[in-house]
């Protein structure tokens, strides 16, 4: 090779190499273009990449596996889901911005820093929102204890148990409830069936969603609250001057470190003003509306000051309910007659409406409201107003959300930086007193403002949409009852037991023979035999069914129930056997279906879907068609075929 095709060989090298660079290195194809990424390397990273992918996959699966079965947890999550999405797509768009070099690099910056603000902030608003549910639902499983008594029991056991304590704030707050819920059924003349605390929880849940709904007016708010924060922080930091015969030297420097260091110190002490501010407003709320609970509990009570003594009363009115006893039927009719009643509209609770109120008031113009139920029309309630309240609720909880996301973005931009410099070594320590404050505000003021103002939001007027979620739950524990019996009988075929060794676990904890059980322990043996009972529907289960000693529940009765389902269950899974094998059918008959247009596509279609588990509704038309129709002729049992084989929307809606 020549000197000069050496040089022309070089001159090539270069010349590529240069190019080659121009290339974006964030590209896959482009691998190996780049001497700093390799293909390897990149190949490495993609493994890794997608072992990292499929196991949070899995976590989120198992995850969603577990509380499928919980539609109030579900809806938690999606909503979960949905916040990060949105900041998901968020960090994509500026990825692309910063990629194809839209902007120059300090306003690159200014965007990352504003699309991490929004990523943070709705992780913040998820936090916050799974902390309130879980503390909320903790407290509500201790008071579930004793709130499943009536009001007689809880009387007796606050007035005898050596271990009850009527003035602890657990007891009133019981208590409490219990004159809440004796008010609410008298006035809206529901069935003492009627679960308050299910109710209850209903509108805590729906408080802890509206969290998720951050309304166009909430982010100007947010951005103006910003605004404030670094206008007052410009006014009072110390400021770098510069004299203009300054050299370039200095001019380049710009801000020095030790100003710089004053300057991050005086916006935390800003901000924990901001904080604290925060906080003594959720405070001052919580007291204001606990202020509000009590006056309306006082009402209830007949003007009453002692818990006990109104409790008195409500367990006498209780008694005199329960000596002219209500059918499940009767009372389920009952509920749902009340929500028809009801308009089922949306809840307009937003910071939008109460602007729309306001300027009716102002205007003079009344709203027309839709068919409610309010109940308290004599009590005033002073400088309350529902609406006002709730979006101020929300208002101071974005709030604590926002600051947080602002601290913990902080803290995670200055770690790194801090400990590899070794200056400035109290700045994460100031950041995470500041996280912890917000995080106290988290677990314990907003759980708190959340429950009270769920206790105003339940009793001053009843929730149509609440409501019927309360009766839909009562059918769906009528339905579970049948669910049991089936989960229990398939676990004692597979591990070769009897149902009657339940009812042995049942006689062996109570060795004095009083014929009842803790309903706790009776829960943890339906458990074990292979069907899990949740607290809440078990104790609707035992309210529909049962007749109580205070906690204990009569044994006897429950497999009575228990069996009998079973008994139903072989009858409607026989007759099945029975009627797809014919055996009630004559060949005439049959052969009239296989002739006929209509009924042959019918029995076509339902034989190429034999495989799939007959549902319950099926069952039970199966059943009604063995005991009514044994002896009739072809054309009623013909009539009986049709309707098994094409389910109607109502046996779809019993599934």
């Amino acid at each position: 090779m020549s000197d000069d095709d050496c040089c022309s060989f070089a001159n090539y090298s270069f010349e590529t190499n240069a190019s080659v660079t121009e290339f974006s290195v964030n590209a896959l194809i482009n691998a190996g273009l780049n001497q700093k990424v390799s293909v390897p390397t990149q190949f490495a990273f993609i493994c890794i990449v997608t072992v990292f992918v499929l196991c949070f996959e899995f976590i989120l699966e198992s995850i969603e596996h577990v509380i499928a079965r919980h539609p109030t947890y579900w809806r938690l999550l999606n909503k979960m889901y949905r916040e990060l999405l949105v900041g998901g797509l968020t960090a994509f768009v500026s990825k692309r911005l910063d990629q194809w070099n839209v902007m120059d690099e300090t306003e690159q910056n200014k965007l990352n820093i504003g699309d991490e603000m929004v990523l943070y902030f709705a992780l913040s608003i998820a936090i916050q929102s799974a902390l309130i549910f879980t503390m909320l639902r903790k407290r509500n499983q201790r008071a579930d204890k004793l709130s499943a008594l009536n009001s007689r029991d809880l009387l007796e056991y606050m007035t005898t148990d050596k271990d009850a304590k009527p003035r602890s704030l657990s007891s009133q707050s019981i208590m409490k409830n219990k004159i809440l819920q004796n008010f609410f059924l008298t006035t809206y003349k529901l069935p003492d069936m009627f679960s308050f605390p299910k109710y209850l929880r209903s509108i805590q849940d729906s408080e802890i969603f509206s969290l998720f709904d951050v309304e166009i007016i909430e982010w100007l708010l947010l951005v103006a609250t910003y605004s404030v924060f670094f206008r007052i922080a410009d006014d009072l930091e110390i400021r770098l001057t510069i004299d203009e015969n300054a050299s370039d030297e200095a001019i380049e420097a710009g801000i020095e470190f030790g100003i710089a260091k004053g300057m991050l110190e005086n916006r935390l002490k800003i901000l924990l003003g901001f904080i604290l501010l925060l906080s003594a407003t959720i405070w001052a709320l919580d007291w204001f509306l606990r202020r509000r609970v009590r006056d309306i509990v006082t009402y209830a009570a007949n003007g009453q000051e002692s818990y006990l003594e109104a409790l008195r009363e409500v367990a006498d009115q209780e008694d005199a309910r329960l000596a002219k006893p209500m059918t499940n039927d009767e009372a389920i009719s009952t509920m749902m007659e009340l929500a028809d009643s009801l308009s089922d509209v949306k809840d307009h609770s937003s910071i939008w409406d109460l602007i729309k109120s306001a300027a009716r008031r102002l205007v003079g113009r009344a709203h027309v409201k839709t068919q409610t139920l309010e109940a308290m029309t004599n009590l005033n309630l002073r400088f309350f107003s529902r609406k006002a309240v709730h979006v101020f609720a929300k208002l101071l909880l974005a709030f604590n959300a926002m600051y947080f996301a602002l601290v913990w973005a902080t803290f995670n931009a200055s770690l790194v930086p801090v400990i590899t410099s070794q200056e400035a070594t109290m700045y994460p320590v100031w950041l995470a007193g500041l996280m912890a404050i917000l995080i106290v505000n988290m677990v314990y003021f907003a759980p708190r403002l959340v429950r009270q103002l769920a206790l105003v939001n339940a009793t001053v007027r009843v929730n149509p949409n609440e409501l019927k979620t309360v009766i839909e739950h009562f059918a769906d524990v009528l339905e579970m009852q049948t669910e049991m019996a089936e989960a229990i009988n398939e676990y004692c075929d597979a591990n070769d037991k009897d149902a009657k060794e339940l009812e042995q676990d049942m006689v062996a904890l109570d060795p004095q023979g009083t014929g009842y059980i803790e309903g706790e322990d009776l829960r943890n043996i339906i458990i074990r035999y292979g069907f899990k009972f949740s607290a809440n529907k078990f104790q609707t289960f035992v309210r529909l069914q049962f007749k109580t000693r205070g906690t204990k529940v009569p044994y006897a009765d429950f497999c009575r129930i228990l069996f009998g389902l079973t008994d139903q269950l072989k009858a409607h899974h026989g007759a099945l056997s029975e009627f797809m094998t014919g055996r009630n059918l004559n060949s005439q008959y049959l052969h009239s279906l296989r002739r006929g247009g209509t009924s042959d596509s019918m029995h076509s279609n339902n034989s190429s879907n034999s495989s799939r588990r007959t549902n319950r509704a099926l069952l039970y038309k199966l059943a009604g068609f063995q005991r009514g129709n044994t002896n009739e002729n072809a054309d009623s049992a013909s009539q009986v075929y049709h309707q098994v084989q094409t389910p109607n929307k109502t046996d779809d809606a019993l599934v």
